[in-house]
């Protein structure tokens, strides 16, 4: 009962009002109890893991970077870090002023919108394309199987051979 005390205690350690060097040596403690009779190393782990843990994330990251591989050597470099932050200025924050306010992302989607329908109603010449109801008529159709107008070759009711009798004509206006 006492281990699984320990290890709820130590996974969950925060650093609260505690100095860097009391959280260390909270957290062998913990590790220490938690984890009696499992060898050294794996407290020493479970101990710089939960150390790491309750960390801030600026500190945390600092330490991580320096690939320490104990607590006495994490607590240090975390103490260091600590230290070097707290001689350094704070950094400003600048915030650009703005005369109008920014267009919403619903404004941006608009005219991206627009602009995409834009392009892809004109060909690369251009012109606009036929929308489906400027279809081609009847009228525009010519069968490259009997010549017939009013129909495509796949509707021909005529009998397909290999050689088409209908020959299309050429740029020129004459059959090839």
């Amino acid at each position: 009962m006492k281990k699984n005390a320990s290890r709820r205690d130590l996974a969950t350690l925060t650093q609260g009002d505690l100095s860097l060097r009391a959280l260390a040596r909270q957290a062998r403690q913990l590790a220490n109890r938690a984890f009696n009779g499992a060898g050294q190393p794996i407290i020493e782990r479970e101990a710089m893991e939960a150390f790491l843990k309750a960390l801030p994330l600026n500190l945390k990251r600092e330490v991580l970077r320096t690939r320490t591989t104990t607590l006495e050597t994490a607590w240090e470099e975390a103490e260091r870090h600590h230290q070097l932050m707290k001689t350094l200025p704070p950094t400003p924050v600048i915030v650009a002023a703005t005369e109008q306010p920014a267009p919403s992302r619903l404004d941006q989607l608009e005219s991206t919108i627009a602009a995409l329908q834009r392009h892809l109603l004109n060909d690369n010449t251009g012109e606009r394309r036929r929308t489906p109801e400027q279809r081609r008529s009847k009228d525009e159709l010519r069968c490259w199987n009997c010549g017939n107008i009013g129909h495509l070759q796949r509707e021909c009711r005529k009998a397909r051979n290999s050689t088409n009798k209908f020959r299309p004509l050429n740029s020129n206006g004459g059959r090839p």
